[in-house]
């Protein structure tokens, strides 16, 4: 007779949810390890299964979450550090008094360069939790792409306990989220996902294996319609082989965690996220330049151009390696309008050879390019009211027109085209001139994202009150 597979979805069509989850008489003991992680900021984390059924198990408890949830600084891949913080496990709607809550020890890994993940040690051992009530879970890969998953978690607010969301598993493959650039990730359109919710186990419906770690969401955006609205996560399956006898070792032969550097971006205020070909005099194309200028821990680097983001992690078409000390990267960018990616590793010496761990652990820096195109004028909306006030509208259109320069004053000595007395805003605004200050002279110009500028607009403010 054929086996039936579980459902651990208790039953909910493939897409629904939120659902509240209770606990008081151990109905979702099986969730108890996920858990409200309190450390650099709010998040989810879940105690991992490490026992080893031929040891004693005295081993230390270790749960996983986002990279993000530790330290948000992006080119940092973190090890082996001191961490303070807690987390509270049994976090249900209903088991508010009954959570049990352990300190964080140690750091074990954590990287948010094409993987948002982070394991982090408890100060209690794997028995001392369970010992308390609390099960751990099993980690593995994902399920094909299409299979049902569910999402335990809990956005901080209202922060309430638990909730069970069902949905399908989809592949994103990269997710940029300046300046983070992530690879091979996960998708889904399970509800109730926001703020705080970072780190929830991605769960396998089937077996209550988790096979990734939601870590943001496209939910609540303006800018994503419902039909798009999506949630990301990563794998944790780089996690495997990273551990013996209840253990972390990230020395293991095939433990890909390390070697991982530091890299830290200098005048990050002249490197552009979103660029464009710039028109020079005589009206042909000039192509920008990266401008990517860092600091690295080791003493060289390799680095490559290209479209694809997940070329990051193949080590051809990589450059020699280059001395760390001074490095700035100003290859041009382009020719082709859209999304280009530099991708950087660092590495001891020009002898050291790829190894999956070393390009899992590549930067990826995401740079949008837009093509030549005039800055189109202000785009400046005149109202007059019945009082004699009259309000303007200035609207942005990014990247083309991406910030307004504006000076006003009195008619007469007020010179548009001296550039003393101007200044800049980036956001659509509305300005309300009252009656009794005009009139007024308003000079206005458009920048684009590489602040070339368009011609000098002029309005005379005069007062229209009605008699």
């Amino acid at each position: 007779m054929q086996a039936t597979a579980a459902d651990y979805g208790q039953g909910l069509a493939t897409q629904a949810g939120p659902t509240p989850l209770n606990n008081a008489n151990k109905e979702n003991a099986h969730w108890s390890g996920i858990g409200r992680l309190e450390a650099s900021k709010q998040c989810i984390a879940t105690l991992i299964d490490t026992r080893d059924p031929w040891l004693d198990n005295s081993g230390p408890a270790y749960v996983i979450t986002n990279g993000h949830c530790i330290g948000a600084k992006n080119g940092v891949i973190a090890h082996d550090l001191p961490l303070t913080g807690n987390i509270a496990f049994n976090y249900f709607t209903d088991t508010a008094g009954q959570r049990q809550t352990f300190a964080l020890k140690r750091l074990i890994w954590s990287s948010i360069q094409g993987i948002d993940l982070a394991l982090l040690e408890l100060d209690s051992t794997l028995k001392a939790v369970m010992d308390t009530g609390i099960v751990p879970l099993r980690i593995n890969s994902p399920p094909p792409i299409g299979s049902p998953v569910l999402v335990v978690g809990d956005p901080s607010t209202p922060g309430l306990g638990l909730r069970l969301s069902t949905c399908t598993l989809h592949r994103a493959d990269v997710v940029v989220e300046q300046a983070w650039v992530w690879r091979n990730a996960l998708s889904n359109q399970c509800a109730g996902i926001a703020e705080g919710a970072s780190g929830s186990p991605i769960i396998n419906r089937t077996n209550n294996n988790i096979v990734g770690l939601i870590n943001s969401t496209s939910f609540g955006s303006a800018a994503a319609p419902a039909s798009e609205m999506q949630n990301y996560g990563l794998a944790i399956d780089r996690l495997f082989r990273c551990g013996r006898g209840g253990r972390a070792d990230l020395t293991l032969d095939g433990c890909n965690l390390l070697p991982g550097f530091a890299l830290e971006q200098q005048q990050a205020h002249t490197f552009l996220t979103v660029n464009k070909t710039a028109t020079t005099a005589d009206g042909s194309p000039q192509l920008p330049t990266w401008n990517y200028e860092f600091v690295i821990d080791k003493p060289m680097y390799r680095y490559k151009t290209t479209r694809d983001a997940l070329q990051c992690e193949n080590p051809v078409s990589y450059s020699e390696a280059l001395p760390g000390p001074g490095a700035k990267i100003d290859d041009v960018l382009g020719p082709e309008p859209g999304r280009h990616f530099l991708c950087i590793v660092g590495v001891r010496s020009a002898e050291q050879r790829p190894s999956h761990a070393l390009m899992g652990n590549s930067l990826s820096v995401a740079v949008e390019l837009f093509e030549q195109a005039p800055v189109p004028d202000p785009d400046v909306l005149i109202e007059s009211r019945n009082s004699g006030d009259i309000k303007v509208t200035w609207t942005l259109a990014p990247p083309h027109l991406h910030s307004y320069r504006t000076k006003r004053g009195p008619l007469a000595s007020t010179d548009c085209t001296d550039e003393r007395g101007y200044t800049t805003f980036r956001a659509d605004r509305s300005i309300v001139f009252k009656a009794d200050k005009l009139p007024l002279k308003l000079c206005t110009y458009s920048q684009d994202v590489i602040k070339q500028r368009s011609p000098v607009r002029t309005d005379l403010l005069t007062s229209r009150a009605a008699g």
